[in-house]
């Protein structure tokens, strides 16, 4: 089936919603390959529809995403969270402090958000965030039953060492990538962001005494 680009000078003209434009769209989101993508007619090719290079920049560009030759050089942070929205989550961590028996303990709380509809998963809380603990709360979050990242491509975090190796791998391996964000760029995960000050401004955990 070919798909020549005369055919497609405006959304109204030709049906974006045909199966291979769809599939322009699945295979451009479905890696942060945003950034390192090759060209998607040579991918569309392999699934035995031949398109023109001019017919994927007009459906890319009908679903706001950057034609792959453009990716690597210009594509913004907000072009990259509207084309992969449905499958982003985020992660981050806030604390309380909880006396115990002769001191002031520091208890790590773990939040992970869908950023599509913000609902908020609570992880875990821990005053000790090791390499076991944040295995553990992978293999929780990516469970194949009911893991809160089981529809989630990409997960947004800042660079905290708790963040291991061991925890981004587990990730990887169950098929989702962790973004690490550059340092002191708490913008770029504006939402979690937001939803940590909430609990600290209007929530303002006390002391807890235990």
């Amino acid at each position: 089936m070919l798909f020549g680009a005369d055919e497609i000078v405006c959304p109204a003209k030709k049906d974006l919603s045909s199966l291979p434009c769809r599939r322009v769209k699945i295979l451009s989101r479905t890696k942060i390959a945003c950034y390192f993508a090759v060209f998607d007619k040579v991918a569309l090719a392999n699934l035995g529809h031949k398109i023109s290079d001019q017919t994927v920049g007009h459906i890319l560009k009908a679903h706001g995403i950057e034609p792959a030759p453009e990716r690597k050089r210009q594509t913004t942070w907000k072009t990259f969270l509207k084309a992969h929205w449905d499958v982003l989550g985020a992660i981050d961590f806030t604390t309380v402090e909880v006396w115990t028996k002769g001191r002031l303990v520091t208890f790590y709380l773990l939040f992970v958000m869908e950023l599509k509809t913000r609902r908020v998963h609570f992880a875990g809380c821990t005053p000790s965030p090791h390499e076991d603990w944040m295995k553990q709360v992978a293999r929780e979050l990516t469970n194949f039953e009911d893991g809160f990242l089981n529809d989630k491509r990409y997960l947004l975090m800042d660079r905290d060492a708790k963040f291991c190796d061991a925890f981004r791998e587990m990730l990887r391996g169950e098929g989702v990538e962790p973004v690490r964000l550059p340092p002191k760029s708490p913008n770029l995960n504006s939402y979690i962001e937001r939803f940590m000050r909430t609990i600290k401004d209007e929530a303002h955990f006390p002391q807890v005494r235990h």
